[in-house]
């Protein structure tokens, strides 16, 4: 008799596609099926939902309230029979969350469907708000993305809530050897330039104007592209400023949002990642795919991307010095570029989505099998 899959509900915080959301949805689409089914809890229409529309994923989508975070009594009452009609619909047999902030929601649908949760948690920071309700669901297992944000909680939790740490993934083969043949996009603005690449959504946190400030003092034949959402309007300002006194406008391109970021990635030569802080970057990781080799700061999960002068180089934080020193260090020595962008694309190698979507599985058949064998943490 065949056995029916279970079903998976991932919960999301956000309608936006961004790195949270795309591995998410990798995983979703890597999970043996037969097995295990996801489906989809979106708080709003948007871009998330297409995606899920076009991979056949079953989609709630909640309009009103349309947030997943702490719910009043009121967004409860409006939001319960619909969302409970959807998930006894489907037989859903267990709820993912995909980020530290729907945690409240979370506890709430595992305590009206009898279901066990998870939480896969993709950043390196625990709030108070957040940390005060995970003291109060210490059989919920979380899934860091790192050992960086393994130690991030530990430090602030300091109880036996049970981690793990299972790293995102990608099919590296599949960016390395995807081909664009129209490769004009920046090549009629660079032609002939050491492009790097920024990419990232804009925010003080990660950094851009630092890699401008080392633009100064690097030579005309370096240009930079960035692409990304501007998520602080006053940031925006302030960036547009500094290229306009620094003269540094026709050095420097935004392309905005790229729904396919890879074929971006192929046509600059080096990827930098100046932010503070990386819980796990995609962007690195889809980088060291295409055989880029990475420059960034050795802060969270980056440092566990990136070996120093093997696929590419961690620089001083926050000292654009250190930055111009290294891009220029990699733009004159093309032996030591070429063993960079062949190491990055074996590293990524060893990030594969069907391990990481193993691991997942691993984990709901000790939720929902008791007997089931133990993962490791």
């Amino acid at each position: 008799m065949k056995t029916m899959a279970k079903t998976v509900a991932f919960l999301f915080v956000s309608a936006q596609c961004g790195g949270a959301e795309i591995n998410t949805l990798r995983l979703m689409q890597q999970l043996n099926t037969t097995i295990y089914s996801p489906i989809a809890l979106v708080p709003k229409g948007g871009p998330l939902v297409e995606k899920c529309r076009q991979l056949n994923i079953p989609t709630f989508i909640a309009h009103w309230p349309h947030h997943f975070q702490p719910l009043s009594r009121v967004e409860k009452w409006a939001l319960k029979p619909r969302i409970l009609r959807f998930l006894r619909r489907h037989n859903t047999a267990l709820i993912q969350g995909t980020s530290m902030f729907c945690v409240h929601t979370l506890q709430w649908l595992s305590q009206l469907l009898a279901v066990p949760i998870v939480t896969h948690w993709q950043d390196d920071r625990c709030p108070p708000k957040v940390h005060k309700q995970i003291q109060k669901m210490p059989n919920m297992p979380i899934v860091c993305v790192s050992n960086a944000v393994k130690k991030t909680l530990q430090a602030a939790l300091h109880s036996s809530v049970t981690l793990y740490v299972i790293y995102n993934g990608i099919q590296s083969d599949q960016f390395h050897k995807k081909v664009y043949p129209d490769r004009s996009l920046l090549q009629k603005t660079f032609n002939k330039s050491f492009k790097l690449g920024f990419f990232s959504r804009i925010h003080p946190q990660k950094g851009l104007l630092l890699l401008l400030e080392a633009m100064i003092n690097l030579p005309p034949s370096v240009s930079c592209v960035v692409a990304g959402r501007w998520e602080d309007v006053s940031y925006k300002h302030q960036i547009e400023q500094f290229i306009a006194i620094n003269k540094l406008k026709k050095r420097v391109t935004f392309l905005g949002f790229q729904s396919d970021i890879t074929a971006v990635i192929k046509q600059v030569d080096l990827v930098c990642i100046p932010s503070q802080t990386e819980s796990f970057s995609l962007t690195c990781l889809e980088a060291m795919a295409c055989s880029k080799p990475v420059l960034c700061h050795a802060v969270g999960g980056l440092a566990e991307l990136v070996s120093n002068n093997v696929e590419g180089c961690h620089v001083k934080l926050n000292n654009s010095h250190d930055w111009t020193t290294k891009i220029l260090n990699i733009q004159h020595n093309n032996q030591l570029y070429q063993t960079m962008a062949m190491n990055a694309y074996k590293k990524s190698q060893q990030f594969n989505l069907k391990t990481t979507a193993q691991h997942f599985e691993q984990l709901y058949n000790r939720l929902l099998t008791p007997d089931a064998v133990e993962i490791k943490k």
